[in-house]
């Protein structure tokens, strides 16, 4: 029989308080893995495009994956189309222990789409949330949302998803228009609210930076769990107290779970940026970055982590005094603070030293002037080291003139536009891009003679 509320919030989720937010192409396995070992109780998988989900098998196999551990886990979609959600749904229903509709996403391919905190039809929402509902067959509907400016509104939103069927609601306490730089801080007090007027479980995001946060969150909105996003990636120890997680450690064990778990070097990479946030703030540490960019393989990744805690083990005065966001060494995994005002005042930035984006192009530009005009990338590997020199290449044969890759066969030794201009101007031929040699079609004009 199919549990609901209560009843499927404690038997299956197990009454859980510290809960991992679903996160595009960031809350994958290894991600889920990792955070589950640091307190999360429950997880949920990036958000999946219903409608791709359903016919593309490369999109489910690339980002779906899942093992026996990785329990309770719940399923997110995001779409517009009850029957189009409601097969994807189908197809993972005895892989996970609920469904939940993204009605939160607040970005500019949600707002093209027509889904997420960007489907105002409340009629097609009911008509998901119902379909879900009366479909599944083991597991129940969930939905997760963001506030609206008024109080009253939000309230009668969440009523009529628990009417259409939602088992719990999640709340982020931010608008749809709270997003990047005009996040903001999230209303609790919205959230408090909700919890007041529906039956069903409430859990609550945003606001949520270190364990203190989820602590003054339960207490002050009384919901039933707090989930965390952007707080997770920066510090997967989040919902651990009192545990400073060495951002070297949480690597190491990161890159174990991503080798018996394979996923994509574009998602290790986000997290790699994340989690060296602070670190990377400061012009000590700066070549990091072009390391971390241009990671292919686990490999790149193990020489990053030997090459990190060379920079901190020989930079340690500097790294024990210099603190991040959460007034923590930056030696260890700790939220960023985003947002502006109140934030700030809570969580003070200390950060001497720091290397701003316009001294390093200053930087960058002067020792290109200073050294013949050299490219950006000489540019950036003189500033690590200045004694660096750089031989020019051996095979100066790639190249055409106008400094393009030259066409492997080319009879002129040129790339393919500039060979085809050379023979038109030359009348001369190329077989390899099947250009013919033009050949004289027309004789003298001969002498005209007159009388």
């Amino acid at each position: 029989m199919k549990l609901h509320g209560y009843d499927f919030w404690e038997q299956v989720l197990k009454s859980p308080k510290y809960i991992l937010a679903p996160m595009v192409d960031q809350s994958e396995l290894p991600w889920r893995i990792l955070s589950r070992r640091y307190g999360a109780q429950v997880t949920y998988t990036p958000m999946y495009n219903s409608a791709v989900f359903l016919i593309d098998e490369t999109y489910r196999n690339k980002l779906f994956q899942t093992e026996d551990s990785d329990r309770p886990l719940v399923v997110q979609f995001c779409g517009n189309d009850p029957q189009t959600v409601l097969k994807a749904a189908l197809m993972v229903e005895n892989c996970c222990d609920a469904i939940d509709l993204n009605l939160g996403c607040p970005q500019n391919v949600a707002k093209r789409g027509k889904y997420g905190a960007f489907l105002d039809d409340w009629d097609v929402i009911f008509k998901i949330v119902r379909s879900l509902h009366d479909n599944l067959k083991s597991i129940p509907v969930t939905a997760k949302f963001r506030v609206f400016d008024c109080v009253e509104k939000t309230c009668k939103y969440a009523q009529m998803l628990e009417e259409a069927g939602a088992a719990v609601l999640t709340v982020h306490g931010r608008t749809r228009e709270q997003k990047g730089p005009m996040s903001g801080l999230a209303d609790w007090e919205k959230i408090a609210a909700i919890k007041k007027c529906v039956k069903v479980p409430v859990v609550a995001n945003g606001n949520i930076l270190c364990f203190k946060d989820i602590e003054r969150c339960l207490r002050e909105t009384k919901v039933d769990a707090v989930m965390s996003a952007e707080g997770n990636l920066h510090n997967p120890a989040l919902f651990a107290p009192n545990c400073k997680l060495k951002v070297t450690d949480a690597i190491s064990e990161y890159l174990e779970l991503c080798h018996t778990f394979p996923t994509s070097m574009s998602f290790i990479r986000a997290h790699i940026f994340k989690m060296c946030y602070h670190i990377l703030q400061f012009e000590k540490f700066l070549f990091l970055r072009e390391i971390i960019t241009e990671m292919k393989t686990l490999e790149d990744v193990e020489k990053l982590n030997e090459t990190l805690k060379r920079a901190l083990s020989e930079n340690e005065e500097f790294v024990l005094e210099m603190t991040g966001d959460m007034q923590l060494s930056i030696m260890y995994c700790q939220a960023r603070v985003r947002s502006s005002g109140e934030s700030k005042d809570n969580y003070p930035k200390i950060r001497t030293n720091q290397f701003s984006r316009e001294d390093r192009k200053r930087t960058l530009a002067q020792i290109q002037s200073e050294h013949g005009g050299c490219s950006l990338r000489q540019a950036k590997q003189l500033m690590r080291n200045p004694e660096k020199g750089f031989q020019k290449s051996n095979r100066p044969w790639l190249h055409c003139m106008c400094r393009q890759p030259k066409s492997k066969g080319c009879a002129h030794e040129m790339c393919k536009i500039c060979c085809r201009k050379l023979c038109l101007e030359k009348k001369v031929g190329c077989e390899q891009h099947k250009m013919r040699k033009i050949e004289a079609t027309r004789s003298e004009p001969s002498e005209i003679k007159l009388g």
